[in-house]
């Protein structure tokens, strides 16, 4: 028996990950071809391998190489990752019930929804489900689907991060949304509390008749209940109960109870503690955004003996790429003539310029200093150093501690456990 070490990155394309369906397929493929007898996955200096073991009497290496770039053909025309950038996810549990039903479609591998950066993931079968079914799907949830982000290919890193386009117009579009200067859930979560407050002290200090107050706790139902009562709404379409249900149904039944100074209180806390949520949000992925801005949107590639203007997304390893002076560095890469120094406190936090010559390695984002450089591309504009960043930044806003995974899974049956136990003692506390 012999082995063969082949380069996964050529036979798929832009594949991130080392253990998922197309992995799998690829390997159950190439195990069915006669005189291959196994395959697998294997890293070595973090580049991912495709080690083949097969019969040498059956199999030379030049068929068994295309051989595997046929399977690697069908599993990528097959399989797919793909990223939608996605808006108005302004509930993170109905973002986790829509998660938990897409990932419940046939042909869905997996899927992850970032809330903070409104991205959503997904492996999917081309051949069982496909876009459309996506957007209708996430439609039905009250949400969006801004553009597309690869879904036909394979690359899954390609639309993972916002466009300078996409950036100006969501910064436009939340400026005009604001009301008095405020986020619009801010905005209606002060006014409960205002109204809140005016009634209570109307009623019990400055002797308001109890039909102002009542007006003024109104007030503060209607405005701190708004988006609750949409998501409870919308996740009860859905077939979901989460906590915004049985926070509407509490404030009804303290309402019923003649107890609306308590609901209003804790409608108003509620869409507090959810616009504050919102919020830090909205600065997290305005920090994201940033560090996607760092990379320049155009390198000055020469190729053929021709110096062009491409857009950063065109570059593949090995190009030689001309950077001015003061100019960031569009990709990772060797220096291969020029001497200068570079601000790399972007992506590794030095504090001073590092002097940069023949031989020495640069990154993506920094900014070049006096001199001018030419440098050969090492990494694709999908795996550079500043990408990884952007991606690690994503990952660990989505990531949930097993305590949350746990609240989650919690509260699936916790809230229609605790409505069904009060739709039993309703009838108890009318008698």
């Amino acid at each position: 028996m012999s082995t063969r070490l082949l380069d996964l990155c050529l036979i798929l394309p832009n594949h991130a990950e080392h253990d998922d369906i197309c992995i799998t397929r690829l390997t159950e493929a190439l195990h069915a071809n006669h005189g291959i007898t196994k395959a697998h996955v294997k890293a070595e200096a973090n580049q991912p391998l495709l080690c083949v073991h097969y019969n040498p009497v059956l199999l030379t290496p030049e068929s068994l190489e295309r051989i595997t770039t046929k399977a690697g053909a069908r599993v990528q025309d097959r399989y797919k990752h793909a990223t939608l950038q996605l808006a108005n996810l302004h509930c993170a549990d109905c973002t986790r019930a829509m998660e938990s039903d897409i990932g419940k479609m046939a042909g869905v591998f997996s899927v992850n929804i970032n809330h903070t950066t409104e991205m959503m993931a997904v492996t999917y079968d081309l051949q069982t489900v496909g876009h459309s079914q996506f957007v209708r799907k996430i439609e039905a949830f009250g949400y969006s689907v801004k553009h597309n982000g690869g879904m036909a290919g394979h690359r899954r890193n390609e639309g993972t991060t916002p466009t300078h386009k996409n950036t100006d117009h969501d910064e436009i579009r939340n400026r005009n949304e604001q009301v008095l200067g405020v986020p619009p859930d801010l905005f209606l979560s002060l006014l409960s509390g205002t109204a809140l407050v005016a009634g209570w002290l109307g009623e019990n200090y400055l002797g308001l008749p109890f039909a102002v107050a009542l007006a003024l706790y109104l007030i503060a139902y209607a405005a701190g209940g708004y988006n609750t009562s949409k998501n409870a709404l919308g996740a009860a379409v859905q077939g979901h109960f989460d906590i915004d249900i049985l926070m509407v149904v509490a404030a009804i039944g303290a309402a019923s109870l003649g107890d609306w100074p308590e609901g209003a209180l804790l409608l108003f806390l509620f869409s507090l503690g959810n616009a504050l949520e919102h919020y830090a949000m909205g600065r997290a992925r305005n920090a994201i955004r940033a560090l996607a801005a760092l990379a320049p949107k155009t390198a000055r590639v020469r190729r053929t003996d021709k110096e062009q203007e491409l857009p950063i997304s065109e570059l593949v390893i090995g190009d030689i790429i001309i950077v001015r002076p003061g100019e960031r560095l569009p990709a990772d890469g060797v220096v291969v003539e020029g001497s200068t120094s570079v601000d790399q406190s972007p992506i590794t936090g030095e504090s001073i310029p590092v002097a940069k010559n023949k031989g020495d390695q640069v990154y993506a984002g920094t900014i070049n200093g006096d001199g001018s450089l030419i440098l050969k591309t090492t990494k694709s504009p999908q795996d550079t150093t500043l990408s990884r960043v952007i991606k690690m930044v994503e990952q660990a806003q989505t990531a949930k501690s097993p305590t949350q995974r746990f609240t989650d899974r919690f509260q699936r049956i916790f809230t229609p456990a605790v409505l069904g136990a009060t739709g039993m003692d309703s009838p108890v506390m009318g008698d």
